[in-house]
């Protein structure tokens, strides 16, 4: 695209409001592309985490690594934990069923019961 602006501008045949006119979209075009080139750039560096751009024999770049590799123990070791307390809760209840809770019309009629048979005494 540049060589063919060049080329017009190198043409003398071409009067300045002609050669204006033959140019003008071209450099549209190169503006647009460019344009265009610089928010693909922008939109490639904004996907690229900050580490990455980082020396690697950096200092910070060892800092952020080992904070990352133990952020990732941790998070597993919960994970573990957790699903380790399911199981035992599990387990727990398979070994020791809970007794069902007597609903509240039942629970009323055991009152009722207990104080008729302390009346007949």
């Amino acid at each position: 695209m540049q060589r063919k602006i060049d080329a017009l501008e190198k043409n003398t045949l071409l009067t300045g409001m002609r050669l204006k006119k033959e140019v003008q979209p071209l450099a549209e075009e190169r503006t647009r592309l460019q344009e265009k080139l610089i928010k693909l750039e922008w939109w490639k560096d904004s996907k690229i985490p900050a580490y990455d751009k980082i020396d690697k024999n950096s200092v910070m770049y060892r800092h952020i690594m080992q904070t990352m590799f133990t952020e990732g123990i941790e998070q597993t070791a919960t994970r573990q934990m957790e699903e380790d307390r399911e199981m035992l809760k599990d387990i727990n209840d398979t070994w020791n069923p809970k007794k069902p809770e007597p609903s509240q019309p039942e629970a009323n009629k055991a009152k009722v019961k207990g104080a008729n048979k302390e009346s007949q005494k």
